[in-house]
């Protein structure tokens, strides 16, 4: 095993290469911080990843893909030249003399660094698709968790598993190229967002509500409602599941054994500046928890800013 020792003093390491974790590097560099990004996975993007065809919202525009979003943001952080590692599981962070000495593997090569600053935007952790266990589903090709491209459901006989935000997303999203849509939901009210669910009685998609499937038989899903046990079989060309995401918590905040988390694992920060109770350390995005604290990327790229200032003005103090 080869061992990186960079002797180099980084004004601030960001830890989390998502949306919150790229733009948090690309604003310190081009407000003239010496920054380096650390990620866990082979790819920016984070939880962007999982839904890379689904529609984005809750930004400053009218709408993006996600996958529009994660091309963007990587683009220009990569055009600003920050220093990046990929596949990279951290060991140790400690702190000595106010730098912090930062031990990880990047693809099990041994690194060392060292920054005034940690910004942690990790997160809230590894995604994985919560799974469908019915009968009838291992090994079956049709059953789709993660839509990479939307092109080969056009005009195809789909139905969607869920009822929150990325069922009814997906399914608005695809009643544009497929009129043969069916949503099935375990409960008689959607979780997802008014005006959404309105967009999806509009396009008049075909709704099983207050039913669960129950078995898949080749091309078929039988479904029982659950007040009187009916069931009802339907065909289909996909079944597209979007039961949401199961976490791993991220480790980070237990790596560093003295920093404030809630019962959820999330980094208390003070709201006014994004500072753990550790100084120097930051934390924004779903890493990290307030009072009131909402989670949107646009408030996410908000709270980068706001630790990123809070780093400069620190720095133009001492001078």
């Amino acid at each position: 095993m080869n061992n990186t020792n960079n002797k180099k003093i980084y004004d601030v390491v960001i830890i989390g290469g998502g949306p919150i974790g790229m733009f948090s590097a690309y604003l310190a560099k081009i407000k003239g911080l010496n920054v380096c990004l650390i990620e866990k996975n082979a790819t920016l993007g984070g939880q962007l990843l999982t839904y890379l065809d689904k529609m984005i919202y809750d930004i400053p525009f009218s709408k993006m893909y996600a996958k529009d979003m994660v091309i963007k943001l990587a683009n220009q952080l990569i055009e600003s030249n920050s220093k990046i590692f990929l596949s990279s599981i951290f060991k140790t962070i400690k702190k000595k003399n106010n730098i912090f000495r930062l031990e990880f593997l990047c693809s099990s090569i041994k690194n060392i660094i060292r920054s005034k600053n940690i910004i942690i935007a990790s997160g809230v952790g590894i995604f994985s698709p919560k799974k469908l266990e019915i009968p009838g589903t291992k090994k079956n090709s049709k059953i789709i968790y993660t839509i990479n491209g939307i092109e080969k459901y056009k005009n195809k006989n789909i139905v969607i598993l869920g009822g929150g935000d990325s069922a009814v997303d997906l399914a608005n999203e695809l009643y544009k190229i497929s009129k043969n849509i069916t949503i099935i939901h375990r409960r008689n009210e959607f979780r997802a967002e008014k005006n959404k669910v309105k967009n999806l009685r509009k396009n008049k998609i075909k709704l099983i509500l207050n039913s669960l499937p129950t078995k898949i038989i080749g091309k078929k899903i039988i479904i029982s409602n659950n007040e009187n046990k009916k069931e009802i079989t339907l065909n289909f060309d996909f079944v597209l599941v979007q039961y949401g995401q199961e976490i791993k918590n991220s480790t980070i905040g237990n790596l560093i054994k003295t920093i404030k988390i809630d019962k959820e694992n999330k980094i208390i920060v003070d709201r006014l500046n994004q500072n753990t109770n550790i100084k120097n350390i930051y934390s924004v995005g779903d890493a990290c928890t307030y009072l009131n604290k909402k989670r949107n990327i646009t408030i996410g790229f908000g709270e980068a800013a706001v630790a990123i200032n809070d780093i400069i003005s620190k720095n133009q103090n001492k001078k």
